[in-house]
């Protein structure tokens, strides 16, 4: 048995035996609801402050508030609210991040950092990163309330209204931190009512590239060009990588240009990380742009691309030398093959020799004798 299913009899027992009575308010989650999400609305119809209900129920033993609660799912917080609620246990789980198994990640990483899952930094009760985005149009209807598909770094538009989606209060610039707001559409930090806020229209090909991506992680399986994957994780797996190389990497903004046609229409990043989860959202969405056209008739576009751009093999392993196998398969077979890439060993000997043959030469000289590669790089940089 597993501990979810442990909690949750433990938590039914409970209630037969009458140690615990269901609550007088007990709305079901709704559609892709978030687990926090969930507990601030039954807070609210209760009339009771989230820190209030949460150390009545579960004690302080139990920090419900001061952890990012959608990412961890701790097994007794989500019986407790399936018993508490009379809501079906799998729709109770249904509105943690981790239910995303093998879909979204082959292996859900709750303890930790997982790909795709944006962090939103609790520290002290306070969220220090925009982890968490909305749309001001879902936020109008009759019920409020986050949605999981907010939390994903490659989540940028809200495809049922067609706009943008927003990470920070357009007021003050804060992160959202809905459980220390009277209201959840209301900003924590200067109280800007975020139903009324203005989102500009989502870009056609990016709301069409995340209709795709809504779908594949629904069924479970997908589909680019004419390559199937069993199982959508796969398909996760090839997109962050194509998008990791367009907006990091000492050749991305070649790449960059060359995917979008042009230096005026390729976007800059300021960020210096290497994970499309720590970006902002509107970078996020003009990376997501480009990842839409890189995507376009698959892998031709991206392989010519690439070329243009003399992003070859080495370059692509550079930072991850094991890389997903559908991007690892292409750039194998494309950007790989067809031309000899030296050992480290030999570039390290043609450096030798042009230092006895040509005191004070530069990188330019070597590569010319060896050829473009990354273990160029590594043998000039060790001198």
């Amino acid at each position: 048995m597993s501990p979810l299913d442990r909690a949750d009899a433990e938590w039914r027992r409970a209630i037969e035996n009458g140690r615990r009575r269901r609550w007088p308010y007990r709305s079901r989650p709704r559609s892709d609801e978030l687990l926090s999400s969930w507990f601030l609305r039954c807070a609210a119809g209760m009339w009771l402050k989230p820190f209030a209900l949460g150390n009545a129920v579960w004690g302080r033993s139990l920090q419900i508030l001061t952890r990012d609660i959608d990412n961890f799912a701790p097994p007794s917080l989500v019986a407790g609210m399936a018993a508490l609620t009379d809501t079906p246990l799998e729709a109770a789980w249904g509105t943690s991040l981790a239910e995303f198994e093998g879909r979204l990640v082959e292996r859900y990483t709750m303890a930790g950092r997982t790909n795709w899952i944006m962090p939103l930094g609790v520290r002290h009760r306070r969220r220090h990163q925009p982890g968490l985005q909305f749309c001001p149009a879902c936020l109008q209807e009759p019920i409020s309330y986050y949605r999981r598909i907010w939390r994903l770094a490659w989540s940028t538009v809200c495809c049922r209204h067609g706009c943008i989606l927003l990470d920070r209060c357009p007021s003050c610039a804060a992160p959202l931190e809905p459980h220390r707001a009277p209201h959840l559409w209301l900003c924590a930090t200067c109280r800007t009512d975020l139903r009324t806020v203005d989102a500009a229209a989502a870009p056609p090909g990016l709301a069409a590239l995340q209709a795709r991506h809504e779908e594949f992680l629904r069924r479970g399986w997908a589909e680019l060009g004419r390559v199937t994957f069993p199982y959508s994780h796969l398909y996760f797996e090839l997109v962050r990588q194509v998008a990791r190389v367009l907006f990091s990497g000492a050749r991305s903004e070649r790449l960059r240009i060359s995917v979008s046609g042009s230096v005026a229409q390729a976007p800059g990043f300021l960020a210096v990380c290497h994970d499309v989860e720590t970006l902002s959202a509107d970078d996020r969405r003009r990376l997501m742009s480009l990842v839409a056209l890189a995507l376009q008739d698959w892998p031709t576009r991206f392989v010519a691309a690439a070329r243009e751009a003399g992003f070859w093999r080495s370059w692509a392993t550079r930072d991850r030398p094991r890389l997903p196998f559908a991007f690892a398969s292409i750039v194998d077979e494309h950007l790989g093959a067809g031309f000899y890439t030296p050992a480290r060993e030999e570039v390290r000997a043609a450096e030798m020799y042009l230092r006895r043959v040509r005191p004070g030469h530069g990188r330019q000289e070597l590569r010319n004798l060896v050829g473009d590669c990354q273990a160029v790089w590594d043998v000039f940089n060790e001198d």
